[in-house]
């Protein structure tokens, strides 16, 4: 039997950008929840010089499943996070 706090912090997610010019995802990298990956998309959109800065608009955040850490297992489930649009506009607000 799993003791419950185990339970609960067994799963990471799975997030990449898609980058809707190019029609293709990024390299898929991991985060505890939708918020601190949306912070990461923030992060990476006034990073200056790369390309998320320079197309934010172009690329949108997806979550494309979790890993359960003591099974090893992924389960897949695409589902858009926040449009590139959207992190864009809070850059500028800045």
């Amino acid at each position: 039997m799993i003791n419950k706090d185990k339970e609960q912090n067994r799963e990471i997610q799975i997030y990449a950008y898609y980058d809707r010019e190019a029609e293709m995802y990024d390299i898929p990298f991991h985060s505890f929840g939708d918020l601190n990956s949306i912070r990461k998309f923030k992060i990476d959109a006034e990073k200056k010089g790369s390309i998320i800065e320079k197309f934010t608009k172009e690329f949108d955040l997806y979550k494309l499943g979790s890993f359960d850490m003591h099974l090893g297992k992924i389960k897949l489930k695409t589902e858009l996070v926040i449009e590139g649009r959207k992190i864009a506009a809070m850059t500028e607000e800045k």
